[in-house]
């Protein structure tokens, strides 16, 4: 019986591919297309495999279907999510479904958080360090969830398939930084540096750090000259007239430290807010 019932479920699963992928509309309705957590009910184990493929195919094909029609809306993006979820409960340490699932989610249709529940269930099977990138890269930049992002950037870049990427770990110490996680972000750095080879990316790591150190011991003398005179410090140039830090600071990559109107200590090259747009290009 259940022999049948898998068997059954492949020709229909082949037919509703074929009629989706030549545009043909009549007779099927799109509840049908996709798979549903439901079919794992009649699908033996040693096809399990095999469904797997087959579903997430009939889910690529119904996301290039949903897009020729035009704007996606919410209902059918969920449908598509859904089905995603459910080809990762047939094979969970298959790759793919997530990759798709990220890429469609956010960028597509604006589902973040359900992208970032796909990508977690992926993270408990799938060895792969992109998982957590593309989840910390989901809580910064469309979230805005910086402390999160900069959490799952530093699982990645800890990871060994990973260790040359160094924009991975720049990105997650600059998220520690601006939530006011120095130390994190130094000692993240730190890690980093020991089980880096490629002498150019250990380069950018260095120059990180000594920003990172200068910046910290201005905030340090900033919070001195609170106490000494009871209110902020205007300009990085009190700092300088009251001895607290020297004339001549400068971040690792020779740019001069200021002070902003809301008290965060930038820096002319390295420590500047995080532009989105440039960070796409990248």
């Amino acid at each position: 019986m259940l022999i049948s019932l898998a068997v059954l479920f492949f020709g229909v699963s082949l037919l509703l591919s074929f009629l989706i992928s030549k545009e043909v509309k009549k007779g099927v309705t799109e509840r049908y297309v996709l798979p549903t957590r439901m079919y794992l009910m009649f699908v033996p184990r040693d096809l399990v495999w095999g469904v797997s493929d087959l579903g997430f195919v009939n889910t690529l094909a119904f996301i290039g279907y949903s897009v020729e029609r035009g704007a996606i809306d919410k209902e059918t993006a969920l449908r598509i999510y859904d089905a995603l979820y459910a080809v990762t409960l047939y094979n969970p340490r298959y790759f793919d479904p997530y990759y798709v699932g990220n890429a469609f989610l956010t960028w597509e249709t604006g589902l973040y958080r359900e992208a970032i529940d796909l990508l977690k269930r992926g993270m408990r099977y799938v060895d792969d360090w992109r998982i957590p990138f593309y989840i910390g890269f989901n809580y910064f930049y469309f979230l805005g969830e910086n402390a999160k992002g900069a959490e799952y950037l530093s699982l990645a870049a800890k990871h060994p398939q990973a260790r040359e990427y160094n924009l991975i770990p720049l990105l997650a110490s600059r998220l520690y930084y601006e939530e006011g996680k120095i130390e994190v972000a130094l000692a993240l750095l730190k890690e980093q540096l020991k089980v880096m080879k490629n002498e150019s990316m250990k380069g950018a790591i260095r120059v990180r750090i000594v920003t990172l150190e200068r910046a910290k011991r201005i905030y340090e003398a900033m919070r001195v000259f609170e106490r000494r005179f009871g209110r902020r410090p205007g300009s990085l140039e009190e700092l300088v007239r009251a001895g607290l830090v020297p004339k001549d600071i400068r971040d690792g990559a020779g740019g001069r430290f200021y002070i902003t109107s809301d008290g965060k200590v930038r820096s002319e090259r390295v420590l500047f807010p995080i532009r989105k747009k440039a960070l796409e290009k990248k």
